[in-house]
């Protein structure tokens, strides 16, 4: 907190001061969760916010520093708006919009499909142990790599697939 450490009873005030002197920790919290686009940015910008606000409302500066308490309520709300979101998608008829375009779920399961087939032996097998094989560790023994080397195989896989989903 970068102003009264002895606020007990926060006024308004005080609490709109934090929240503007403190945004910038919503900011890096929002960055890890990687939003697609600035639309969804913005979204998890005023749910992080959100966040920010209870954890100021809870914060007791003799527990520690509001960025230590405030850290999980952001992430909380930031992780229900994604839940939230997620949910609208599966209930609205089972349409996803992407650029203003609207697909079906059959359309975007035909899409998948065409990628999937797309990719190469390597990546085929690949998904083929991941599905599987419960842990990443028995994987990267059964190719002979480090997990480390696995998870970046794996993360260049979903990124592939990643704008079909």
């Amino acid at each position: 907190m970068q102003y009264n450490n002895e606020i007990a009873d926060k006024t308004p005030a005080d609490i709109d001061r934090l929240v503007r002197d403190n945004i910038g920790l919503v900011k890096k919290i929002v960055r890890k969760f990687k939003p697609r686009g600035h639309h969804e940015y913005e979204e998890m910008m005023q749910y992080g916010t959100i966040g920010l606000w209870k954890g100021i409302k809870a914060h007791d500066p003799n527990k520690g520093k509001l960025t230590t308490i405030a850290y999980r309520p952001i992430c909380w709300e930031i992780l229900l708006y994604l839940r939230n979101k997620k949910r609208a998608a599966k209930h609205d008829n089972c349409r996803v919009y992407r650029n203003d375009m609207q697909y079906t779920a059959e359309h975007v399961k035909e899409n998948l499909w065409e990628v999937l087939d797309s990719l190469d032996d390597a990546d085929k097998s690949l998904i083929d142990d991941l599905i599987n094989i419960p842990a990443y560790a028995n994987i990267a023994a059964k190719r002979n790599i480090t997990t480390q080397q696995l998870k970046c195989l794996v993360k260049k896989l979903i990124d592939k697939v990643r704008f079909v989903i």
